[in-house]
């Protein structure tokens, strides 16, 4: 009976290894696919991650662009604005600087260019009149 009692124990030993070193091939195996399968995804994420980042550049890009339009249009608004602007301002000046002038000459007794078109005219025409009588 102890020969049966040890061959008993050697041959759950013997069973114990064996499935545990299936369990451990099992493992191992579970482990192998496990980390195939996290390398997969890590290169599916990185593919993904790389698409995402060229998308989001060329998003940048094209803003950018838009940006840079709108700038030069602004510019060109601002400019014509301005053309117009100064353009008002002369007009004003102007018309205040021939009103203050029509009149310091009135008050100094001095003809305006209108008026002295209108005497030349009136000097040619007199001029006429005589020579038809002369």
């Amino acid at each position: 009976m102890a020969q049966a009692t040890a061959r008993s124990k050697k041959t759950s030993s013997k069973t114990k290894k064996t499935s545990t070193g299936k369990s451990g091939d099992s493992i191992k195996k579970r482990l192998e696919n496990l980390s195939i399968t996290v390398i997969k995804a890590e290169k599916d994420a990185e593919k993904r991650i790389q698409k995402i980042l060229k998308v989001t550049d060329q998003y940048r890009k094209d803003q950018m662009k838009k940006v840079h339009q709108l700038i030069a249009e602004a510019k060109k608004l601002k400019s014509s604005d301005l053309m117009k602007r100064a353009t008002k301002m002369r007009s004003e000046i102007e018309k205040t600087a021939n009103t203050g002038l029509k009149t310091i000459l009135k008050s100094l007794n001095i003809p305006s260019q209108t008026e002295i078109e209108k005497l030349k005219a009136r000097i040619n025409h007199l001029e006429t009149e005589l020579k038809k009588k002369v």
